[in-house]
């Protein structure tokens, strides 16, 4: 099991919100350079959303396609997970960072998150729907799980190089700065999403009132799949041992 090597006395009353009481962090305040959180803003999801926005606006005024922007919706709200994630997976945020001012399990969520679910959680799960809609075998299927792992990498990587935020504490399958068991639960809940809104929109599509089921499908989705495949890790990297006992 994860544990810490001289973890010391529990402190049930740690002063520094958000990191944890179990495994505080070590040294909660740091700072990234303007550069680097206003250029993580954009590439975690914010310059993408912008320029797909105008398209999902379009497919619903002129089209009476409904689901982009729905989905795109969907994603923004699951971000109000983000804390719980964050508590649970041991990740701190540079303190610097544009705010979102929504805070939660004491923890403040910078401003790139929204735009962020909006990308993965909405857009890349509308994406994949409609490669669903095209037919998969089950062997693309994976392969898309696979490419949207990958992309989870290739987003998180520059973030953590720059210091916009740190994993903290004993993190399994850790490569450089990042642990990979996120782009599994990730890519997991991304595809659990898309699959969840594959049977829920033939059901809803034409009911205007129905349709905005769509919605909340993102945060119920994204809690089954982060939680049903992460639970392992998380349980394992927020228990305490003491004289080899849990």
């Amino acid at each position: 099991m994860l544990g810490l090597d001289n973890p010391g006395p529990i402190d049930f009353n740690s002063p520094v919100p958000g990191y944890g009481k179990i495994l505080p962090a070590d040294s909660p305040h740091f700072r990234v350079s303007n550069f680097g959180g206003w250029f993580f803003l954009f590439w975690a999801g914010l310059l993408v959303v912008v320029i797909a926005l105008p398209w999902c606006i379009n497919q619903a005024v002129k089209h009476k396609s409904y689901l982009p922007i729905l989905t795109l919706t969907a994603g923004v709200v699951t971000s109000l997970g983000e804390p719980m994630l964050d508590l649970v997976g041991h990740l701190r945020w540079a303190e610097n960072l544009a705010s979102s001012h929504y805070h939660n399990f004491g923890i403040h969520i910078p401003l790139l998150i929204p735009p962020c679910y909006g990308l993965f959680m909405g857009l890349e799960a509308y994406w994949i729907w409609s490669m669903i809609q095209r037919g998969l075998t089950v062997r693309n299927f994976y392969m898309i799980f696979a490419a949207i792992g990958l992309s989870d990498a290739v987003m998180e990587l520059p973030g953590l190089g720059l210091g916009a935020y740190k994993y903290y504490g004993p993190q399994p399958f850790m490569f450089w700065k990042f642990p990979f068991y996120w782009s599994f639960t990730n890519a997991a809940s991304i595809m659990t999403v898309a699959t969840l809104i594959h049977f829920l929109w033939p059901l809803v599509k034409d009911d205007p009132t129905k349709r905005l089921l769509v919605i909340p499908c993102g945060i119920i989705a994204t809690t089954m799949a982060e939680f049903g495949c992460g639970f392992p890790v998380f349980l394992a990297m927020n228990t305490y041992q003491r004289h080899g006992q849990v």
